[in-house]
């Protein structure tokens, strides 16, 4: 069988971190706490189709889903997802997804903002937020591509334990 997808090498990836302000996040249905957030767009420069019944359609999202990340506007964000960890070190944190098999997809090395890397220590843990809508190296509010993928149902979201 071949691996998924969503654990094989892309040619580029985008990612970035941010806080989701508590007033923000009890608007759209979040815990009213303050969120680390881990925002990435997997495959930057290509789609993953999908053979459907009319053709094909675009499936990144639902690869992710399959992985065992949830596709709801807000999962439950009290337990991590045992495929996602995430480690500090300095002011860069690394994501690592490692399905079944022992496949893994690591995004290395995103610029950490002190509040939010104490928040991630706090808290132990961040919000990953898997999307193919939003490019993070424009110039973007953090928070309104939050609204635009996650609040918008546009993202696979899980929560990475620190270890």
């Amino acid at each position: 069988m071949a691996e998924p997808y969503a654990l094989q090498g892309h040619l580029t990836w985008r990612a970035s971190t941010f806080t989701l302000p508590a007033a923000l996040g009890a608007a759209v249905g979040a815990p009213a706490v303050d969120l680390p957030v881990f925002l990435v767009n997997p495959s930057y420069e290509a789609a993953l189709l999908c053979r459907d019944k009319g053709g094909w359609r675009l499936c990144t999202l639902r690869t992710y889903a399959e992985l065992g990340l949830s596709l709801e506007m807000l999962p439950s964000l009290d337990e991590p997802n045992p495929i996602l960890s995430a480690h500090i070190d300095g002011d860069r944190i690394t994501v690592t997804m490692q399905s079944p098999g022992d496949r893994v997809r690591q995004w290395s090395n995103i610029p950490l903002a002190p509040s939010v890397a104490d928040l991630v220590r706090q808290r132990e843990s961040i919000v990953v937020a898997v999307t193919t809508l939003v490019d993070m190296s424009q110039p973007m509010e953090l928070m309104q591509a939050w609204m635009l993928t996650v609040a918008g149902g546009l993202s696979a979201v899980g929560v990475a334990a620190l270890r």
